[in-house]
């Protein structure tokens, strides 16, 4: 965690490269007092009287720093690194330095090394694939539907079937040793990662099934998000409506929301104060203030998708998230990239529909894309957000599954 502390810094006042200039001097002794969350990390915060009209500068081990000025995030590219003493919470710079300010490229760039770079065909040749997830080691893993499969793609490249029959999982996430899975056959639950042995976390609310569980993002707390839409259940639905639900870490199951028309895709912030909810039948995007574990405030639009030629509400389907909170949504036109603040900045264009994406590879900036019948493959310049969520709640629940089990 030092290095990401280490690769930001804020700075809340006025100074010379906001106002535009190309370089600054600068020159800081202080005491650092203060942290602040900014998409998931906690970043050191100098004194306000430390500043005035002096950048407020980074660490000597890095080549760029981060600062918000005015309100206007700026990347600082280090020209000549200060010589620092760091001790007991405090530095000191001791020599100038030199700087050069550009707009942040999180903010600004999302794309491989051209916005014209294409995505690359992993595997073709499966029915309708979803819910890729990536493992501490680099597997991946990935659901094909309708052949009731759950396939891992290991770090050399080979691809096996990891579950089979699996119940026709859909979204997929990784929490410590466990595979958590949408069973769209109407259940919650989660595969050993070394064994593929099944464990059940809850299969229905107010002694119903679920619909089709389709998408989870798993909470810091070991509470699991999900959604519960139409797509391959029963008719009449078994549970009377579409929604989202709330698996505690102690397992009570709580249904959170169920206005809006096809929930599918879900996924937190980095810092988990946001729920964002991704309908399929509807171009505007929710977000939802998560005031607690299991409980959220008042939605709101966070965007409104791009439609695709002859289509008029098309929603999004499986979503991801980067470090810098950037919203990577699969739609009709592409994977649909928005900013924290619900910007457009890019769509990623691939020869088939996607359904989901993920992060991996070796540094965590690859997007791995489900789309229909091809897996697919493209380098960006952020890696992902990874959820820590709370492995040994999920170790807790799998035991007890066993001791139950074991007193039938």
């Amino acid at each position: 965690m030092l290095n990401q502390v280490q690769r930001r810094l804020l700075s809340n006042r006025s100074c010379p490269a906001n106002a535009g200039c190309t370089e600054a001097m600068l020159c800081v002794k202080s005491k650092l007092t203060e942290k602040r969350r900014i998409s998931g990390l906690l970043i050191p915060v100098l004194p306000a009287e430390s500043r005035g009209q002096r950048l407020d500068c980074a660490f000597p081990d890095i080549s760029d720093v981060v600062i918000v000025a005015s309100g206007q995030v700026r990347q600082l590219r280090l020209i000549r690194a200060p010589q620092m003493l760091w001790n007991a919470g405090t530095f000191t710079m001791i020599a100038l330095c030199t700087i050069t300010a550009a707009p942040l490229l999180a903010q600004t760039d999302l794309s491989a090394a051209s916005q014209d770079t294409p995505a690359e065909l992993i595997e073709g040749g499966f029915q309708f694939i979803e819910g890729p997830a990536v493992d501490a080691a680099g597997n991946l893993y990935f659901t094909d539907i309708p052949r009731n499969q759950i396939h891992k793609r290991d770090v050399e490249g080979k691809i096996s079937i990891f579950a089979e029959p699996s119940g026709h999982c859909n979204g997929l996430m990784v929490c410590g040793n466990w595979l958590l899975a949408c069973e769209m056959d109407g259940r919650l639950k989660m595969f050993n990662l070394q064994s593929a042995e099944e464990t059940i976390l809850c299969a229905e609310y107010s002694g119903k099934r679920f619909n089709a569980p389709n998408d989870l993002v798993v909470d810091s707390s070991g509470g699991i998000y999900f959604t519960d839409p139409r797509f391959r259940a029963p008719q009449p639905l078994p549970q009377g409506s579409e929604a989202v639900y709330y698996r505690s870490a102690s397992g009570e199951v709580t249904r959170l929301a169920d206005s809006l028309k096809a929930p599918n895709g879900i996924i937190l912030s980095p810092d988990e104060n946001t729920l964002y909810l991704i309908p399929s039948m509807d171009s505007k995007m929710w977000a939802y203030p998560v005031e607690a574990p299991g409980k959220l405030g008042v939605g709101k639009i966070f965007c409104e998708l791009q439609q695709a030629p002859g289509e008029e509400n098309g929603g999004g389907d499986g979503l991801t998230i980067d470090q810098a909170g950037n919203l990577y949504i699969t739609s009709r036109s592409g994977v649909q990239v928005y900013s924290p603040t619900g910007e457009h900045l890019r769509i990623i264009s691939l020869p088939e529909q996607p359904a989901n994406v993920t992060f991996g590879g070796q540094d965590g900036s690859t997007l791995f894309i489900t789309a229909r019948t091809g897996l697919y493959q493209l380098q960006v310049s952020h890696a992902g957000h990874v959820f820590p969520g709370n492995p040994a709640v999920l170790d807790a629940a799998a035991q007890h599954q066993k001791s139950a089990n074991k007193n039938e």
